[in-house]
Formats: structure tokens, C-alpha cells, sequence
């Protein structure tokens, strides 16, 4: 689904659509908090379609993984060649620092890469063209781990902004391979057979939700709340009561086809995940206050 199709006309500006998915969820005359409830969480839903709506499909996701393998494996390699690091060292460079953080001692291995790719008495020696290469690698690593998109599919925290030692970098290097590689695999974007997985939805990281799922929690914890705390996974009301509220936060439909119940089953039990544990507390809170508060 693109960015123009999630913020559709459906978006409810009046409130009727909020006020319709409280009578579904409560019956016919639902408390006027509710549909305010509804309201409220709207925002953060249509937030959270917005975002996926412009993450990358799956099939540019594992591209950009397996380029990042192959550039993270060449610079590590290199940089392992006795012939491509004595120009590093050499003339006025001198020895790489060997307290700084890994991050910046790949960006001064960058630089002078750069340098010493232009050294005349390098130019058609094929060094020239290794080193303008491993300047590349460095360049696609940095850019690549910067890119939120494409490092929550890694375990960035442990690449990103780590203090480490020179002398570790090959171990960073074979890490961010490593890590490059699992999320290749990952069942979000490969199939059992190692390709790239069917479908057109977006590539998703680990432990992230689909909107429609968000949208199925806030469903599921407002019909709790007046079903003796039971979660209507095959509800046909509940399912009328998702789409409802989908449509009113700006969701569109197309090509769902007429089951609401078998469309929304697969959102229902992912709402009821561990991922969206917390999520799902924070409804709950949100909604006993309202309904004791009455606002």
C-alpha cells in the first residue's frame, strides 16, 4: 500500500466512522467516550501506516543486506592485504589510532583510501582501482548502518556508535556480516527455500507489527473491555468493527474481498502477540481511564 493510498478520503473528519466502530464494539449505545477513545488512538495508528507505507519492499530490502555482506566481507578481506594497507600507513598518514571508536577509524581508512588511490606512482597498478573499491565498501557500510530502515533489520545497537579498538574492526566487520546475513534469511523476507517471499507487502524488521494489527489491538482491547475481557479473534462484529476503524483512520480495503472475518484473523492474532504486549496495556490503561473518567 503507498503513502497516497493509506491517507485516502476514507479518513473520518466528522467522527461518524469513530462513532460507528463504539456501536459495533459496544452495542447500540455505546458511552461517548468510547468513540473519543477511538479518536484519540487514530492519530497513532494513520502514524504508524504513514511509516510503513514508505518502508522498501522485501525483494529491495534483502538486496541492500546482500550488499552490505559483500562490502562488509571485501573491506574486511583488504584490509587483511599487506598490499592495500601499506599505502594506509604510509608518507604522512602514519599508524591508524588505535583508541577511537570503530566507526571513525573506517571513515579515516575511507580517507585515505581516497588519497592514495590518486598517488601517481599507484595509477595502473590495479591498487589504484582495489583501493577507490575499498573507499566504495566503507562508504555503502557507514551509509547503509545510518539508514534507519535498513539497520533495524540488524542488531545496530551493537554496531552503531560501539567504542572499539582498531584492532577489533576485523571482528566488527565479520559482525555486521553476520548480522547482514541472518536477516537475509529472516522468515519477514525469505521463504524456506532462501528466496525472496511472496507478496506485496513491505519488508518488516523483527519484532515490528503491520498497521492493520496496531488497528486490530485498539479493537481488541475496547470490545474486552465490554466482553468480560475475551478477545474476539472470529468475531464477525469485531471484524466489522476493525474495518470500520480502519477506514476511519485513513485505511483503505481494496482487494480484501468480502470475508471480513478470514481478512482480519491474521491482524487479530498478531495484536495478540508478545510483540504487542505492551501496546496492548497501554490500550487497556487508556481505556479504563476514559470509561472512569468519562472522557
Amino acid at each position: 500500500m503507498s503513502l497516497q493510498a493509506f491517507m485516502s478520503s476514507n479518513s473520518s473528519k466528522d467522527g461518524d466512522g469513530f462513532m460507528e466502530t463504539a456501536r459495533l464494539v459496544a452495542g447500540e449505545s455505546p458511552p461517548s467516550w468510547l468513540a473519543k477513545h477511538l479518536q484519540r488512538w487514530s492519530s497513532s495508528v494513520m502514524l504508524d501506516g504513514n511509516v510503513h507505507a514508505k518502508q522498501f519492499g522485501k525483494a529491495e530490502a534483502r538486496a541492500r543486506l546482500q550488499k552490505l555482506s559483500e562490502a562488509a566481507e571485501s573491506v574486511g578481506r583488504e584490509l587483511h592485504d599487506t598490499v592495500v594497507v601499506t599505502p594506509l600507513l604510509a608518507g604522512d598518514f602514519g599508524p591508524l589510532p588505535n583508541s577511537a571508536g570503530a566507526d571513525r577509524v573506517l571513515e579515516e581508512i575511507r580517507h585515505r583510501a581516497d588519497v592514495a588511490s590518486s598517488r601517481l606512482d599507484l595509477l595502473g597498478t590495479g591498487l589504484d582501482v582495489r583501493l577507490e573499491d575499498l573507499s566504495e565498501g566503507i562508504k555503502l557500510i557507514a551509509r547503509e548502518l545510518q539508514d534507519p530502515e535498513l539497520s533495524e533489520f540488524l542488531r545496530a545497537e551493537q554496531i552503531i556508535g560501539t567504542p572499539a579498538p582498531t584492532k577489533e574492526l576485523g571482528a566488527l566487520l565479520m559482525e555486521i556480516r553476520r548480522q547482514a546475513d541472518a536477516a537475509l534469511l529472516s522468515p519477514s523476507l525469505a521463504n524456506e527455500d532462501g528466496k525472496t517471499k511472496a507478496g506485496r507487502r513491505r519488508a518488516l524488521p523483527p519484532d515490528a507489527s503491520f498497521p492493520r494489527a496496531f488497528c486490530a489491538a485498539v479493537i481488541l482491547e475496547a470490545w474486552a473491555h465490554f466482553h468480560d475481557g475475551k478477545y474476539p479473534t472470529l468475531s464477525q462484529f469485531a471484524a466489522d468493527a476493525a474495518e470500520e476503524y480502519w477506514r476511519a483512520c485513513g485505511g483503505t480495503t481494496n482487494g480484501w474481498g468480502n470475508n471480513r472475518v478470514a481478512a482480519w484473523r491474521r491482524y487479530f492474532k498478531e495484536a495478540c502477540s508478545d510483540s504487542l504486549t505492551g501496546i496492548r496495556k497501554e490500550l487497556r490503561r487508556h481505556v479504563i481511564e476514559s470509561s472512569v473518567h468519562n472522557y
